[in-house]
């Protein structure tokens, strides 16, 4: 059986597949994959839900971050 194309190989494609997780491109596809290939163990499904929300929190916390920052730096550019 070939590995599936979002894997955790090498580094290169480890991160490409946690990027590919925090986005929300198809993660249950690739969590379902994972699941079957190792047999149904539950920790491989929290792994990946784990990650997704984490990744999430993160982008927003980020996304939250430069808003606030943008609200705070227009009162520089009236003086």
């Amino acid at each position: 059986m070939l590995a599936p194309r979002e894997n955790f190989d090498d580094v290169g494609a480890a991160l490409t597949t946690v990027f590919i997780l925090i986005l929300g491109e198809d993660w249950p596809g690739v969590m379902y994959t994972y699941i079957r290939v190792y047999g149904g163990n539950v920790w491989i499904g929290i792994y990946f839900l784990f990650v997704f929300s984490l990744g999430n929190l993160m982008l927003l916390s980020l996304f939250t971050a430069i808003l606030l920052q943008n609200f705070e730096g227009g009162d520089d550019e009236e003086e």
